[in-house]
């Protein structure tokens, strides 16, 4: 999305939505992606664990908009939600490629 349609937030925000809600289990993965969570951890649900391939690739993904938005990804409604999915060694791999975008 980023290749594609660069500086279109919203599509960036809808692929997250898409992933956030399927980790949240949710039955249909489009339906969420609008707005369900907010971004802001989906009100004290359980959250899934997830095996080490899972949390490596959700990692990725978290960190490939970083290179272009830096702390713009804060403002993305679900990129906090997809961080608390994440182990805290994996969230502070995160933060550290964050403050490494924000650096240059």
């Amino acid at each position: 999305s980023l290749r594609c349609y660069p500086g279109r937030m919203d599509h960036i925000s809808r692929c997250l939505g898409v992933c956030a809600t399927s980790l949240r289990g949710g039955a249909n993965a489009d339906d969420g992606a609008e707005g369900e969570g907010r971004g802001r951890g989906g009100g004290g649900q359980s959250r899934r664990k997830l095996d080490d391939a899972a949390v490596d690739e959700l990692e990725k993904l978290l960190s490939i908009p970083l290179d272009s938005l830096a702390l713009k990804v804060l403002e993305l409604e679900h990129y906090s939600d997809l961080l608390t999915f994440l182990p805290w060694d994996n969230r502070r791999q995160v933060a550290v490629v964050m403050l490494k975008a924000v650096e240059t």
